[in-house]
């Protein structure tokens, strides 16, 4: 007999998808098959969201067929791709668009990432200074400040991406990393001062705080309903408002060029200018309109693959500053950054491959 989650199944999470898979027939190659869609589809970028509402809609299909997955939707590969263009078709935002954070969310980010760092800076000084040494107040700030800086930076960049091309959001975002730096540097000179000398364990001392804050934050939020910063309204009251609105779209898809998005909104605005009809009424939501296009997956593995290069040759120069430094190849500075360089090298290679194999 057939199993069904006690909750309605929208509300079920990628695990509970995967055992109401399971239940349907009971074998394991039908688990399998929504395994492999599920990471092609999370590969490609597609919101965990979309992904779970179309393939709960073959729960039913495969409940009354009591056929393997295989054979009623065809290779799970195939199947992502194609439900991907059906989305597109359709003009379904289907794609993760880095929203902005709320404070709430933004708070745990920064919480959590910190905890994370005041591990690594244990670790560190552990490695350098053995079980006791003097311990630094600048050495117990660094993880909070570090991590807000981080995670402020990204938040400039999704903002500006919004709102401005993506060379002028470069811009924007190189001149915050500046400030930031700067303004860690201040902070720095100022929290020079010793804090005794004891266990570099102390160092961990914050960490609590921080998975407290986290954990108080996290029922916060989920006790709220879900809000989402947007650029604009939804519905856009004019059109150089809609045409704002699509710019912004267009430009969080990440896959299309600036040339190619003024192209887009040059022809939308000569449209708006003969047409009787409003923009919305023509082409729906911004958001949707902007999903409508081809995605340009070549362009997009182009880009990370740029990124990934410059992530290499930096880290390539911070290994030649490592070892000028210490005057040896073997310091523990030099091994970290050298495997961070054989992953992001891994990386780099694996993108310009597909942008070759996408053109």
């Amino acid at each position: 007999m057939t199993q069904h989650s006690p909750q309605p199944l929208i509300e079920l999470d990628l695990t509970g998808l995967i055992e109401e898979f399971r239940a349907a027939r009971g074998a394991e190659s039908d688990v399998e098959w929504l395994r492999t869609v599920a990471g092609r589809l999370m590969l490609d970028d597609v919101k965990l969201s979309t992904a779970k509402e179309a393939l709960i809609k073959l729960l039913p299909v495969l409940r009354d067929a009591q056929e393997p997955a295989e054979d009623l939707f065809g290779d799970p590969k195939v199947w992502a791709k194609d439900q991907q263009e059906r989305w597109q078709q359709s003009g379904t935002p289907a794609y993760d668009r880095h929203e902005l954070l709320s404070t709430g969310q933004f708070t745990q980010a920064v919480c959590f990432s910190a905890t994370l760092i005041a591990v690594a800076v244990t670790i560190v000084a552990l490695i350098d200074d053995g079980w006791t040494a003097p311990l630094s107040w600048m050495m117990f700030a660094l993880p909070f400040f570090l991590a807000a800086a981080t995670i402020g930076l990204v938040q400039v960049w999704n903002l500006a991406v919004r709102k401005f091309t993506r060379l002028m959001a470069m811009v924007w975002t190189a001149v915050t990393l500046i400030v930031g730096t700067l303004a860690l540097s201040g902070l720095t000179v100022l929290m020079q001062g010793s804090a005794g000398t004891g266990s570099v364990f102390w160092y961990l001392a914050p960490a609590p705080l921080y998975v407290l804050f986290h954990y108080a934050i996290g029922v916060v939020l989920k006790r709220k309903p879900k809000t989402v910063m947007h650029l604009a309204p939804v519905a856009a009251a004019t059109q150089d408002e809609w045409v704002g609105e699509l710019q912004g779209n267009l430009r969080l898809r990440g896959d299309l060029s600036d040339r190619r998005i003024r192209v887009i909104v040059n022809e939308t605005r000569a449209y708006a200018a003969e047409a009787e009809a409003s923009l919305h009424e023509e082409f729906g939501t911004p958001a949707s309109y902007a999903a409508s296009f081809t995605p340009n997956a070549s362009y997009r593995a182009r880009r990370a693959a740029w990124a990934w290069t410059a992530g290499s040759t930096l880290i390539a120069a911070l290994i030649l500053v490592s070892i000028l430094n210490a005057q040896s190849f073997l310091t523990w500075q030099t091994a970290i950054f050298a495997a961070l360089l054989i992953g992001t090298a891994c990386y780099a290679v694996q993108s310009w491959r597909a942008s070759f194999k996408n053109q």
